[in-house]
């Protein structure tokens, strides 16, 4: 995976600025600025954004949306494209059709540790899950039961726990 210290700055400042987490969308009707609106996804929720959905916002550098991103026929972001191009080592363009702007071919385990729908709405969360992957990799193998795997403890931190 690449990028990851670009992902880990935005998470800090998703953390930073106290941005709301859903991770059900990648982007929602919720928006803070015109900009933030050229960043909706048909995956909308009604929500703000998950830690994808942040990077488009946060992000610098190969984080920035190009224009190959986008949608032509919907005009906004397809956000597993732009996540493959920006995270995966293997993107294909060719892989993203533009009747499905959601698809995500390439979507495993590495992108389900960070972004799965599943995880708390939490950036401290999702910062403990990067942490945690920078310095043991990815878990080849975890429990799905996401509420077991990422733990909130007493004093507000969270934990991995595998």
């Amino acid at each position: 995976m690449k990028n990851t210290n670009e992902l880990m700055k935005v998470i800090t400042r998703i953390i930073e600025l106290k941005k709301p987490v859903n991770m059900k969308s990648f982007r929602g009707e919720s928006v803070e600025s015109s900009r933030d609106a050229l960043f909706m996804s048909i995956n909308d929720c009604g929500t703000t954004g998950c830690i994808l959905g942040w990077c488009p916002i946060l992000g610098e550098g190969d984080l920035v949306p190009l224009a190959e991103d986008f949608s032509v026929m919907h005009g906004n972001l397809r956000f597993s494209a732009y996540a493959s191009r920006v995270f995966s080592s293997e993107y294909d363009p060719e892989s993203y059709p533009e009747s499905d702007p959601d698809y995500c071919e390439d979507c495993g385990d590495e992108w389900d540790w960070l972004f799965g729908d599943e995880w708390p709405n939490s950036a401290e969360a999702a910062k403990v899950r990067l942490e945690y992957a920078l310095e043991n990799g990815f878990p080849e193998e975890y429990s799905y039961n996401y509420e077991e795997c990422c733990v909130q403890c007493d004093d507000g931190t969270w934990k991995i726990v595998l």
